[in-house]
């Protein structure tokens, strides 16, 4: 007697036994019956005294099923088959890495994926695609695990790497690529050349019209009387080149701030300045021949320029 091996399958399943029977010296089969000897769970057995039956209920693990013949003289005779249930094939797992973020002027990244079977299958094949972004990207080398992306530009990017393991399962996994645009270059103020005066002084023309920003536009101009003797007027003081009117003898200090429109703006702790020193002086001569006095006043302005970042 014999009772048939079979191939072993992959979960969930259900098998069906093929045995077989002969008497010897005339002999025939009378009976037949199947039992399960082990296994991880106790099977169904459809047709039990059957030479075929189905098995029902199976589990990942090892089963063994026995076939008992037994002639017509009573005369009994045995054979087993072992069933191995592998378990069930399930997609495979895919890692397409974590969220990276760059800024212009760099306009690649790498991207690092992963890919792992399960339940013993492996990865056969790999594959990048671009999912979204504000333009096509170009993908180096789009089927391995682990490939360049070039040609970014401002925006937010997805890419999705896909994988397939031997069994023809794939699994996917998407990573985000955020490129920010290029930094705001701040402003370059600047107040103007030195200059000397001499009074009566019914006004003085500062100048910020060399005041510049390297990567757009000047938005705003505010000149402001840091320190100095009494009050002054600054005429259109949100202009490059305002008039101060109200001087007295003394040391002024003025103050510019630009701000670009991106609102960037140059600082010095913490503001965006440039500096007048103002130095008014006076003294007394006596001219030959006259009987009194020519006061003579200068002005002298003196430039600091500060920089921001």
């Amino acid at each position: 007697m014999r009772a048939a091996p079979r191939p072993s399958p992959c979960l969930p399943t259900r098998l069906f036994l093929t045995g077989s029977g002969a008497g010897t010296n005339g002999a025939t089969i009378s009976t037949w019956a199947w039992s399960q000897t082990s296994g991880p769970n106790t099977a169904g057995i459809t047709t039990a005294g059957s030479a075929g039956t189905g098995v029902t209920g199976l589990v990942q693990g090892a089963y063994v099923f026995t076939l008992t013949v037994t002639d017509n003289h009573s005369l009994t005779a045995t054979s087993s088959v072992t069933i191995i249930v592998n378990p069930a094939n399930t997609a495979p797992i895919a890692n397409a890495g974590s969220i990276q973020t760059i800024t212009l002027p760099t306009n690649s990244a790498t991207l690092t994926g992963t890919g792992t079977g399960t339940n013993g299958a492996t990865i056969s094949t790999y594959a990048w695609t671009q999912t979204s972004g504000p333009n096509t990207a170009g993908i180096t080398t789009p089927g391995s695990a682990g490939t360049d992306v070039t040609g970014l530009i401002q925006g937010t990017y997805v890419f999705t790497l896909t994988v397939t393991d031997n069994h023809g399962l794939s699994a996917a996994s998407g990573v985000t690529v955020i490129v920010n645009p290029v930094p705001n270059a701040a402003p370059i103020a600047n107040a103007g050349n030195d200059t000397t005066v001499e009074m009566p002084l019914a006004s003085l023309s500062l100048d910020g019209s060399k005041s510049y920003d390297p990567d757009g536009t000047i938005a705003s101009y505010s000149w402001n009387k840091i320190s100095g003797p009494g009050a002054i007027t600054i005429l259109y003081s949100n202009t490059a080149k305002p008039t101060v009117v109200g001087f007295k003898a003394g040391v002024y200090i003025f103050e510019l701030t630009i701000f670009d429109n991106k609102g960037a703006v140059a600082t010095d702790q913490g503001n965006d300045k440039r500096q007048y020193l103002v130095r008014y002086t006076a003294h007394c001569r006596c001219r030959q021949g006259y009987q009194h006095c020519l006061t003579v006043y200068r002005l002298y302005i003196d430039r600091h320029r500060f920089h921001g970042s």
